[in-house]
Formats: structure tokens, sequence, C-alpha cells
């Protein structure tokens, strides 16, 4: 159906009933579909990968959590366990 407003009568019989015929006015409206918002893409960051082990460049950017995988200032500090 359009866009629009509509309205009907409906009506309802049954035979033996007292009071037959029933009759109802419906409206119906039907409106046009939300204008969705376009959808924002984040401006793509060029990220950096530093070591883990460059104790100097980690204090500079503010890093001191080795337990945690962080981004810090759109630098992601990967750390790495070697075991035996």
């Amino acid at each position: 159906m359009s866009t629009g407003s509509y309205v009907a009568i409906i009506t309802i019989a049954a035979l033996g009933a007292s009071n037959t015929p029933q009759t109802i006015v419906v409206n119906l409206t039907i409106n046009p579909p939300p204008v969705q918002e376009p959808v924002q893409e984040p401006e793509q960051v060029a990220e950096q990968t530093i070591d883990a082990l460059d104790t100097d460049k980690l204090l500079e950017i503010g890093y001191n959590h080795p337990e945690e995988v962080v981004t810090v200032e759109g630098v992601i500090v990967r750390t790495y366990y070697a075991t035996n």
C-alpha cells in the first residue's frame, strides 16, 4: 500500500445474535519509511607497532602495562614472551 490514510467499515453479523450486525470504523495510516542517516566511517589512522623490548620508547609514549596489549595514542604495543 502507498503512504497515506485509509478508512474502512467492518461489519460482523451472526445468526441468532440479538445485537447483530455490529459495525466498527477502522483507520489505518501508513507513514513513509524513515530517512536513514548516512553512516560516518571513522577516519583511518595508520597504526604504528613498536617493539615491546624498546623500554625507552615505551616510557616515552606512556606505556607502563607490560601485562596488557593496549593502544597508546594510536600506537599498538604487543608483548611477546619466550618459553623453553
